[in-house]
């Protein structure tokens, strides 16, 4: 039932305010560790990625990362694609500390 619901929704979203709002009303409705807040946060991460917010990208990510990994283990396809944002994410960071 929400799955539907929350997937139409999530592609309305399209900016970190309103991604945010999203996220906190999944987060009561469906709890913290569910898949759905997973796909959330990752894509929240990426517009965080995009603006250069790079310590929030990384927390949300390693946060999907987490509920990826328990709840379907450590070698599927959504957990490996959450991994090699991290790393991009973690690269960008780290390369932005050695431009400043």
């Amino acid at each position: 039932m929400f799955g539907a619901l929350n997937y139409g929704a999530i592609m309305k979203c399209d900016t970190i305010p309103d991604l945010e709002k999203f996220l906190k009303i999944q987060e009561q409705a469906l709890g913290e560790s569910s898949a759905e807040v997973a796909t959330t946060a990752s894509k929240l991460a990426d517009l965080y990625a995009l603006a250069e917010r790079f310590d929030e990208a990384e927390r949300l990510l390693k946060r999907a990362l987490t509920i990826r990994q328990n709840l379907v283990g450590f070698h599927q396809d959504d957990v490996e694609k959450t991994r090699q944002s991290l790393e991009k994410v973690t690269a960008l960071k780290s390369r932005g500390k050695q431009v400043l």
